[in-house]
């Protein structure tokens, strides 16, 4: 399983995505977009056609793309979603190799029950097997709640996207 022991109690675990999720993934990434969509209307369109089979089955199969998912009482309820970078060094770079976090989801109905935490730190131990040095993820910046989180997880401001209307 990637090197990524599967964090257990008797009716919560995390563990590696599989095609029988899927129905609960699109779930997860559609309650995702309604808030992406809330946050940043100008960025994230509102849809429901999040994830399609073939997309999933091409996540499961990359393996250097994590998709983990938080499952409790048989029923998924959270996921996170990462990918493992290496960058050849350049004059003004140096190299790197870090994973970037794609999407962390947790369903409203487990929000504050650390599953989040969880995810965060089973992405962790997957990057690990890499020898990857850091975690990089863009937020929201209007997205508070996200903001605090990962900031409480040890997350640093690195850089700002800023952006300005023109008309064309």
């Amino acid at each position: 399983m990637f090197g990524v022991s599967c964090l257990k109690s008797l009716s919560t675990m995390i563990r590696i995505a599989e095609n029988k999720d899927y129905a609960s993934l699109v779930s997860l990434f559609i309650e995702e977009n309604e808030h992406n969509n809330d946050v940043a209307p100008d960025r994230v369109a509102n849809t429901r056609d999040v994830l399609s089979q073939a997309e999933l089955e091409e996540i499961i199969s990359d393996t250097s793309t994590y998709l983990g998912v938080y499952e409790h009482d048989g029923e998924v309820s959270g996921l996170i979603l990462g990918t493992h970078h290496t960058i050849e060094a350049k004059r003004w770079l140096p190299e790197r190799n870090f994973v970037y976090l794609e999407e962390l989801i947790v369903t409203k109905s487990m929000r504050g029950n650390g599953v989040a935490f969880k995810l965060v730190k089973s992405l962790e131990t997957w990057a690990e097997t890499f020898g990857a040095n850091c975690i990089d993820l863009n937020v929201w910046y209007k997205n508070d709640l996200a903001r605090d989180f990962y900031k409480r997880l040890g997350f640093e401001d690195k850089q700002a996207l800023m952006s300005i209307r023109i008309n064309s």
